[in-house]
């Protein structure tokens, strides 16, 4: 059995642009109210994948900058400790990582014996996991293409 562990689709730009106004004052925006100033609205449905590759390859080198081997703080104190407890024991379990961005998940559940197939539509992260890969060899099989469909799973 697989496990599928990380599916995330967005085409918004995701470079952080928002920040408190006033040396030390606290951030009082909503985040309805900064998505709406910062990021282009769009129509859902005409979206496609190659503009999802466009917009998330262009900040994925500010966005990687912002992780280490386990991600960045919002990952690694809040949202993988709940992940990684769900999931249990991944020691010989086949995972996919779908939306696996620059790898650290997928390297993550690797080093915790799970044998990762990591999936990535924008080919900027994809090109920094594989830049990873090449440091660090872990056997981590990692695909460029959308999630929607993923024919070389029939192998994994």
């Amino acid at each position: 059995m697989t496990i599928v562990v990380a599916a995330v689709i967005s085409v918004g730009n995701v470079t952080p642009r928002w920040r408190p106004r006033g040396a030390g004052s606290p951030l009082k925006r909503s985040w309805r109210a900064t998505r709406a100033k910062h990021l282009p609205a769009a129509d859902i449905d005409a979206l496609t994948d190659e503009d999802s590759d466009r917009n998330w390859s262009a900040n994925a080198d500010i966005w990687d900058a912002g992780y280490d081997e386990c991600g960045d703080d919002n990952r690694k104190y809040y949202s993988d400790p709940v992940l990684l407890a769900f999931l249990g024991d991944v020691a010989g379990r086949r995972v996919l990582d779908a939306g696996s961005g620059g790898g650290y998940l997928a390297r993550l559940l690797t080093w915790r014996g799970a044998r990762v197939v990591a999936v990535e539509n924008a080919r900027r992260f994809y090109e920094l996991a594989l830049a990873q890969q090449e440091r660090e060899p872990l056997g981590i099989r990692f695909h460029h293409g959308s999630i929607a469909l993923m024919p070389y799973l029939v192998k994994a």
